[in-house]
């Protein structure tokens, strides 16, 4: 943090560097309405005029401050913002002295300047009515109005520069460069703002122009694979009912010998039988 001192002496040089760039302006001022007119030197006195009061308003704070001791950072960045502000504003007129002596010096050079700078601000205003046109089924109606609104404003500064072209035209031709001067740097400053309002419109429309550009992203159709259709088969085929046929006897004689055969050898196995099992159970009886 910096000391009571330190910040004394930072705002006693800015102070001293702002009092002689207001004396070196005034210095200006005594040859500006002899050199480029009456109107310009007063509105260059305004200015400095309004310069040196805050100047003389950072003075009084930062004496106020130095007395009191104070070394509040806050309050001396004020000062020296106000000095600093004071000084730029000078600055400005200084240089805007030095373009008039600048375009005095060469008025066929930066009249030539300014024909081109016309031609190219209205074909750029013409390219940005087309893309208005063209943006029409696309663009919001809000944004319609906002890309006319800043086309129109540019045309506008584009029609005043047009008549500061012709009044530096006419003092040229009458032989008066330094008036010349005046009336082009005034041509430079409307189409500055041209300018910022053609670029405003071309943002405007290049943001429309990427959603007429880019495609619309579409739904995405799944088409499943479909399965195949059976086709119908062919009924199964009835098959006839045998009816069992009814039994009817074998009367005949050999039938008749079959069946005493088969019922003698059935008598003998019983018998055989038998008689095992009572030859087993004499055995078991012996043994015991």
């Amino acid at each position: 943090m910096e000391s009571h001192q330190d910040l004394t002496k930072r705002a006693q040089r800015a102070l001293f560097a702002a009092d002689e760039a207001l004396a070196d302006a005034a210095l200006e001022h005594g040859f500006l309405e002899a050199t480029f007119g009456k109107p310009l030197a007063q509105s260059y006195a305004v200015v400095l005029e309004s310069s040196r009061a805050e100047l003389m308003r950072a003075f009084a704070k930062a004496d106020a401050l130095a007395k009191a001791s104070d070394s509040n950072p806050a309050k001396w960045a004020e000062v020296t913002s106000s000095i600093d502000r004071a000084v730029r504003t000078v600055q400005q007129q200084s240089a805007g002295i030095a373009e008039l002596r600048k375009y005095a010096a060469n008025p066929t050079k930066f009249l030539e300047k300014a024909e081109r700078q016309l031609a190219r601000y209205a074909a750029r205003r013409h390219q940005l009515e087309k893309a208005s046109k063209r943006l029409e089924s696309a663009a919001s109606p809000w944004e319609l109005d906002q890309i006319d609104v800043a086309i129109l404003d540019g045309s506008l500064c584009l029609a005043d520069a047009r008549q500061f072209y012709q009044r530096a035209q006419a003092e040229l031709a009458k032989g008066n460069a330094n008036q010349m001067a005046v009336e082009f740097q005034h041509l430079e400053r409307i189409l500055a703002n041209g300018k910022a309002h053609f670029r405003h419109a071309e943002t405007l429309v290049a943001s429309a122009s990427e959603r007429l550009v880019k495609p619309v992203p579409q739904p995405q159709i799944v088409i499943e694979k479909s399965q195949p259709i059976p086709t119908p088969s062919a009924p199964p085929k009835e098959t006839a009912e045998v009816e069992p046929e009814p039994f009817v006897p074998d009367l005949s004689p050999n039938a008749e010998a079959a069946a005493t055969s088969d019922s003698d050898r059935c008598c003998c196995g019983c018998i055989v039988v038998y008689v095992v099992f009572a030859a087993l159970l004499i055995l078991m009886v012996l043994v015991l």
